[in-house]
């Protein structure tokens, strides 16, 4: 995958780079954001790899897929033209980090054994924003897995204070 993340990132940050000169970063994301889901199909990836595809035949795919913004269809013909098209979800990836980077945002994912409560999500969020300098907006899943108790990723960060977590904690230290 990181060879595909090392083809995807100049793709990329030309786009993010367009889009924030445009001021129009949510816009150039929506779309993107489509298009690579379309190109996550299996049936549409078959599409982009089959030679007996034309270039101008796998980009009509994706030109007018939905409300565009001016130049997209310029970005869809480069990616088409150097037979990039696959790379779309890695690219919307990228897009996705340098846009939440510029805009001082993260988005952080909670797992919890029960559904938070209001008061519950906004503790975390405030204490989350605190923390890392930055809006934060949350990712909610229930695992009741964990027992008790909530789990927190943001970014590489994972705060485990599930019931669960501490009994794999407290089972490492009794067997060692």
């Amino acid at each position: 995958m990181s060879e595909l993340s090392t083809l995807a990132r100049p793709y990329a940050r030309a786009v993010f780079e367009l889009a924030r000169d445009r001021d129009a970063l949510a816009n150039w994301h929506e779309a993107m954001v489509l298009c690579a889901a379309m190109a996550a199909d299996d049936r549409v990836r078959d599409l982009l790899t089959n030679p007996a595809v034309s270039r101008e035949q796998r980009q009509s795919i994706f030109v007018g897929a939905s409300e565009q913004p001016e130049g997209f269809d310029n970005f869809i013909a480069v990616l088409s033209a150097n037979d990039r098209l696959v790379l779309l979800p890695i690219i919307v990836e990228e897009f996705a980090t340098l846009r939440a980077d510029h805009e001082r945002t993260l988005t952080v994912t909670v797992q919890s054994a029960l559904p938070l409560s209001d008061s519950q999500r906004a503790q975390i969020a405030e204490a989350m924003s605190r923390r890392t300098g930055r809006s934060v907006e949350l990712d909610e899943t229930v695992d009741e897995s964990l027992i008790g108790g909530v789990r927190i990723l943001a970014g590489d960060e994972v705060i485990d204070g599930s019931l669960r977590g501490r009994l794999e904690r407290l089972g490492s230290a009794l067997n060692q």
